[in-house]
């Protein structure tokens, strides 16, 4: 592999983590949203699987680390 290609897979893999990152940053501020404005656990849920692609497991995961400390 030369120095390019291994530099193209290095940019790639950064550049999927930060959209990752960023992915769980949406998810996380519009679970807090939905709280201040009353949703309670299921209604957010059912809200962001709706408008978003965001899988059930992921949002429950993010809404118990965010809301349940």
């Amino acid at each position: 592999m030369t120095w390019e290609e291994k530099l193209a897979e290095v940019e790639y893999y950064a550049g999927k983590r930060a959209k990752e990152e960023e992915r769980k940053h949406n998810i996380i501020n519009s679970i807090k949203k939905l709280d201040k404005k009353g949703y309670n656990k299921e209604e957010i849920i059912d809200t962001l699987i709706a408008v978003a692609d965001f899988t059930e497991e992921k949002i429950s995961k993010h809404y118990n680390e965010v809301l349940t400390k």
